[in-house]
């Protein structure tokens, strides 16, 4: 099992309103498993990390991304590099950018 964490960050009406959206999808099956909006902080990793189904946290591996492993919530054994190359990271960017623009 492989799972692709990834947020993005936007404003909701004004600047000052800025709100992250935390997703983690299944790369074999392309299904977000778990969402959450929030904040870019450690707190709200460690909810979307809860959120994250309990089959998924104990058998999963988790692809590498700056804004979610970096604050060290995923377990560091169950990380996995997945670089541009493999192909495997375009699903939730293209997820991501159907949000973008239809929001």
């Amino acid at each position: 099992m492989l799972v692709d964490a990834n947020e993005m960050c936007g404003f909701v009406r004004k600047k000052q309103n800025k709100q992250s959206i935390w997703l983690a999808m299944d790369v074999a099956t392309q299904q977000i498993i778990a969402f959450h909006v929030g904040e870019r902080d450690k707190e709200d990793a460690e909810k979307l990390w809860l959120k994250i189904p309990k089959i998924y946290r104990e058998k999963a591996c988790f692809s590498r991304i700056s804004g979610v492993f970096t604050l060290h919530v995923f377990p560091e054994d169950k990380h996995v590099a997945l670089g541009k190359h493999t192909g495997l990271r375009n699903y939730i960017e293209h997820f991501n950018l159907t949000v973008c623009q239809r929001v």
